[in-house]
């Protein structure tokens, strides 16, 4: 579980990247553009919540 949710924070900075790629050189509505943004911006903000929590915990969420 805490291995998605810190990949969660790299998962969602690529979304964001993607979405200003495609809202640069392809038409897609503000909806769209809006509801991925969110999107990526909720997936970074859980992995940072995670990473943090790991870091107060002094936890290795990649270890058993």
């Amino acid at each position: 579980m805490k291995k998605a949710a810190l990949l969660s924070l790299p998962i969602g900075a690529i979304l964001f990247v993607g979405t200003r790629i495609y809202a640069n050189y392809l038409t897609i509505s503000d909806f769209t553009l809006g509801f991925f943004e969110g999107l990526s911006f909720s997936f970074m903000a859980i992995g940072f919540v995670m990473a943090v929590w790991c870091l107060a915990k002094k936890e290795n969420p990649f270890r058993k």
